[in-house]
């Protein structure tokens, strides 16, 4: 963002850059998802090993590690490394595969929540913590200006209404 020549900036997930600042707009807590088809014919996970087992749709992230999920519990931190003959990096392709009952899916449940209300999707090992993906607006370190400073308070007082609980609907 700084070598770009960008002021400020809106980020999901980790500022992995320590000469920006940042300002937290709302979380984004994700959550496992699978269509309730897809968990009729293979089974329920119980725990996050039994993901090896079954197929799971990758979408990759500039701030994951390809292909491994990491889940918290009471903790405790497990990752695994999971499978799946489905990848894609776009999320509208993964969502209309999940729906289609052809893997497991992790998501935000504000990507989702149309989908677990109407029970298209249900919630997978709902037990366990995935590293969430808030939204922040960045900006760079030292004397701000006051362009930058106007820029960053508008979106905290307009993007922090995302910040509400969001409600995933039922859990499998």
């Amino acid at each position: 963002m700084i070598e770009g020549g960008f002021d400020a900036g809106i980020r999901f997930g980790t500022i992995p850059d320590s000469r920006l600042r940042a300002r937290r707009l709302a979380s984004n807590r994700r959550y496992l998802w699978a269509a309730p088809g897809y968990l009729q014919e293979y089974g329920v996970p119980v725990c996050p090993r039994d993901l090896m087992h079954h197929q799971c749709i990758i979408v990759p992230r500039s701030d994951d590690t390809y292909g491994v999920w990491t889940f918290s519990r009471d903790n405790a931190v497990e990752s695994v490394k999971v499978q799946g003959n489905l990848r894609c990096n776009d999320s509208e392709v993964a969502m209309a595969w999940a729906l289609e009952g052809r893997g497991i899916l992790m998501r935000s449940a504000w990507d989702t929540g149309r989908y677990a209300r109407s029970e298209e999707l249900k919630i997978v090992l709902r037990d366990y913590e995935l590293p969430n993906r808030d939204a922040f607006v960045v900006f760079a370190g030292g004397v701000v200006s006051a362009k930058v400073r106007s820029f960053v308070d508008f979106a905290v007082q307009e993007l922090s209404s995302l910040d509400v609980m969001v409600d995933p609907g039922a859990s499998a």
